[in-house]
């Protein structure tokens, strides 16, 4: 549906370039020959607009060809209005000189006035550019509507899964649902979800954090099973994952294999321990209608003899 919806957008905007050029051309026309700006022109030069009929529609294919080869149709995701007028303003500068050039200097017909080819240029760019602004208010507006859009599953954690949401979120004009597990946004600092909140709820956009955990196992699952309870006093949620045979830095998170003193000091670096847990605590805590804002996270190692061989051959 969205391919056929995007196909249809960029034949629409096509067609909407080829009317929109020739009314430049016939406009630029009245300009110079009617209304005879900046320039008056003899009786003898004065031509019918029928003669400029086929100039225009030659104006017409090579404006569409350059801007083809000038990327205005193929513009990236996100790109915006001023990079896609640039870019229309360069490749009519282009044709209009490849016009000029063609007809006045090599054909060298008299009666076809350089002057007209300014008008036009200007004229070209400031419609295109007001239709693609136009196209851009369109396309929001779709979009609002769930047309267009697409979905996004952001799969990651750490700086890199926040980067790509938070550029992803700062451009609601990408035009993306998004669901992430990123664990660190389950319940994230209150100046990125409120910019989670304003990106989505302004542009239509729904954006879902989720995962095993946080996100559901020592959550969301608990909350659910708290609505079959009248009062409840106490939640203890407690999982036990056999990580032993998962990949290597997995294995390296859960401290496997380290002193005492290079569990603390990973705790403190942040490279040994799961993350979410107080996350998952605030929501539990949110859901029942709990204070919620002091959460501590105490994590003890546990120490065994046993060693272990991962599904990589690793012997921890």
């Amino acid at each position: 549906m969205f391919e056929r919806y995007r196909r249809y957008l960029s034949i629409a905007v096509v067609i909407s370039d080829v009317v929109l050029i020739n009314l430049a051309f016939a406009i630029a026309y009245w300009l110079r020959y009617d209304l005879q700006w900046f320039a008056s022109v003899d009786e003898a030069n004065f031509v019918s607009y029928s003669a400029f009929i086929p100039v225009s529609l030659t104006l017409t294919a090579l404006l569409l060809g350059i801007y083809k080869l000038n990327g205005v149709y193929d513009q990236p995701r996100g790109a915006s209005w001023f990079d896609e007028v640039y870019r229309l303003m360069t490749g009519t500068a282009t044709g209009i000189i490849l016009m000029v050039f063609g007809i006045v200097f090599l054909f060298r017909p008299l009666f076809y006035s350089r002057l007209i080819f300014f008008y036009a240029g200007v004229l070209v760019t400031i419609f295109l550019a007001a239709s693609r602004l136009g196209k851009r208010m369109l396309r929001n507006r779709l979009r609002r509507k769930g047309l267009g859009v697409d979905r996004l599953l952001i799969v990651g954690v750490g700086e890199v899964g926040r980067t790509v949401m938070r550029h992803v979120v700062a451009q609601p004009s990408l035009g993306y649902h998004v669901v992430t597990t990123c664990e660190e946004l389950a319940w994230a600092p209150r100046h990125i979800w409120d910019a989670m909140h304003t990106s989505a709820r302004s542009s239509g956009r729904v954006i879902i954090v989720t995962g095993a955990n946080p996100g559901f196992s020592m959550d969301r699952f608990a909350l659910l099973l708290a609505t079959s309870v009248r009062n409840v006093t106490l939640v203890q949620v407690e999982r036990r994952v056999n990580s032993s045979h998962r990949r290597p830095n997995l294995v390296e998170k859960t401290g496997y294999r380290v002193t005492p003193e290079a569990f603390a000091s990973g705790l403190r670096s942040g490279s040994i321990g799961h993350k979410g847990l107080d996350a998952s605590a605030r929501m539990i805590a949110r859901g029942l209608l709990w204070p919620y804002h002091d959460v501590s996270v105490d994590i003890e190692p546990v120490f065994d003899d046993f060693s272990y061989e991962t599904c990589h051959g690793v012997e921890i």
